[in-house]
């Protein structure tokens, strides 16, 4: 008994040579970048520094920082959380000493 297969189209050589050569140069490339990524690192990165700013330290921020496009903002809001603070301590005190200062009181209809 013959079987009968439809004739199967090559792939042309110039094709198989590229791709074997694609192929063996992925493999160097690979070899080349494990290689490269055991290899110790001669200058150790510098660490990234984080410097936090409050109310007692507002007076600390270097003043670069202020024409920095990103950290204006920021210190913007900080400074106004700050005299909010401020406001809301000076306010607790007055009511402290004296507590219907800021009562406003409305005459009756006379």
């Amino acid at each position: 008994m013959k079987y009968f297969y439809p004739p199967q189209e090559s792939t042309p050589m110039k094709t198989r040579i590229t791709a074997t050569a694609a192929l063996i140069f992925g493999f160097v490339l690979g070899a080349f970048s494990a290689a490269q990524a055991t290899k110790p690192e001669t200058q150790p990165k510098p660490q990234p520094v984080i410097k936090t700013y409050d109310c007692d330290t507002l007076g600390d921020i270097p003043s670069d920082l202020y024409f920095e496009p990103s950290a204006a903002h920021p210190i913007q809001r900080l400074r106004d959380q700050c005299e909010q603070q401020r406001n809301a301590l000076l306010l607790q005190k007055t009511w402290d000493k004296d507590p219907t200062a800021g009562i406003v009181l409305e005459r009756g209809d006379e």
